[in-house]
């Protein structure tokens, strides 16, 4: 580990034991502090919005500090999710990012949760006359003909029953203490439908006992980050450290010192020469996949020298991820930099990666043929700084026929596949404005359909 990384996290060590914390750092290097402070730990922020933000910047600054846990959301139109973060914050080592206004929601008690349910799995093995009576136990009444819910069925090896938060009843099929299998079935038909693998089964009532969130989690937590929001009405006995806020009778203040990075507004000159003069040790550059392609074919261009792995011990290392804004910690000589100081913008983190997406934008030369999925088929000419509207930024220049010349901001480049043609038969180059490749695209359509119809 590197010895700054080293000293910085002892200095976090020598405040462990204290209870109340104020935190002195700007908001960009706040998500860096917490990963190193105890878990289980609760990150508390305003929105819904800061929260995403928030856990993003965590699972991408998670592998460059080296600290393995599991960073997670708490998403409240999630289905018991105060069930499955209650479980994960006593089995593991977890950061729950958490909107304030939460904290005070009713969730499912874990205890009670645990003793008024079952999960049935198949294959696993499974007492049956003591799930049987648990079934009873719960409420669950029993019938000849399961059809409504809350009813149970026996007969011989095979178990209806219609747990109450499901749209139909589930047949299981016992050999001995063992699940075989588990269908779906019509209550008026008795017809089996799909399987399934796992059947959760609550009370009858389909109701449990249910206590604040901060209540739920208060014996598990190892720590608080107050990070710009707090609620007031509260008691824990687990640490706490606030930022952002003032904090009430504070033991012990902490300072990390974190400053800025300046703004590039897409002049990669300005970018190469701040990478190769600055006097940071480290700089970490986080962009989506999509962008880091972009960017680490015009820092090839200017000649720079970078890697892209972690295990790359090279200055600047270009690393998939997201930040809301770039910052430097002078105590480690590290500098982590975002798409805001380097595009003049925030790419909104997305759990889903383009489909559309350029598959290797380095492999492109000057000369290849491109499709952009409005205009067509064009000649791709290089990349290219141009100041539209008072802002510079990157642009893809590719060219069409008739002299035509279309410019895609960097941004955009979803919207490009690279050509893939057949043999060595060059294509044709679509004009601008022109309606032939949306005729091309409903030929190519209409050509599939018959293909699929020819095949039923």
């Amino acid at each position: 580990m590197d010895s700054a990384l080293s000293n910085l996290i002892s200095r976090i060590k020598e405040i462990k034991e204290k209870k109340l914390i104020y935190l002195d750092a700007p908001s960009p290097a706040r998500p860096f502090l917490a990963l190193f402070l105890e878990k289980p730990l609760l990150y508390v922020v305003g929105d819904k919005e800061r929260k995403k933000k928030i856990l993003y910047q965590m699972k991408s600054l998670q592998p460059i500090v080296g600290k393995a846990c599991l960073v997670q959301e708490v998403n409240k139109e999630e289905e018991l999710f105060g069930v499955k973060l209650q479980t994960n914050f006593r089995q593991e080592k977890v950061i729950a990012v958490v909107e304030a206004q939460d904290l005070h929601r009713e969730v499912e008690d874990l205890d009670y949760f645990l003793a008024h349910s079952f999960l049935l799995e198949e294959g696993k093995e499974t007492h049956r006359e003591e799930f049987l009576e648990l079934l009873f136990k719960l409420g669950y009444e029993r019938q000849e003909l399961v059809r409504e819910k809350g009813e149970v069925a026996i007969r011989g090896e095979v178990v209806d029953l219609f747990p109450p938060h499901l749209s139909f009843p589930v047949r299981t099929y016992w050999w001995g203490n063992q699940i075989e299998k588990m269908k779906f079935f019509h209550p008026e038909s008795q017809r089996t439908e799909e399987e399934l693998k796992t059947l959760f089964i609550p009370p009858r009532s389909g109701e449990f006992k249910t206590v604040p969130l901060i209540s739920a989690l208060k014996k598990d937590i190892r720590t608080v980050f107050w990070d710009g929001a707090m609620v007031e009405d509260f008691t824990l006995s687990s640490r706490q450290v606030f930022c952002g806020i003032s904090a009430p009778q504070a033991e012990v203040s902490f300072s990390l010192k974190a400053e800025g990075v300046p703004f590039f507004w897409g002049k990669i000159k300005d970018l190469k020469d701040y990478l190769e003069e600055s006097p940071w040790s480290k700089i970490f550059i986080l962009l989506p996949p999509e962008k880091l392609e972009i960017l680490s074919s015009l820092l090839e261009e200017e000649k720079v020298d970078f890697g892209l792995g972690l295990e790359d011990k090279k200055k600047v290392i270009l690393f998939p991820g997201y930040l809301r804004e770039g910052f430097g910690i002078p105590e480690i000589g590290w500098a982590f930099i975002s798409s805001w100081e380097i595009f003049g913008r925030e790419f909104a983190p997305s759990p889903k990666v383009r489909k559309e997406s350029l598959a290797s934008l380095s492999s492109l030369s000057p000369g290849d043929y491109v499709v952009h999925e409005e205009e067509g088929i064009g000649v791709f000419r290089g990349w290219k700084e141009m100041t539209v509207e008072g802002i510079k930024r990157v642009y893809i220049e590719i060219a069409y026929g008739g002299g035509d010349v279309l410019y895609v901001p960097a941004d955009k480049v979803y919207l490009l596949q690279k050509y893939v043609g057949v043999g060595e038969e060059k294509p044709t180059i679509n004009r601008l404005g022109k309606s032939e490749w949306n005729r091309t695209k409903e030929r190519a359509k209409k050509a599939a359909e018959k293909v699929a119809k020819d095949l039923v």
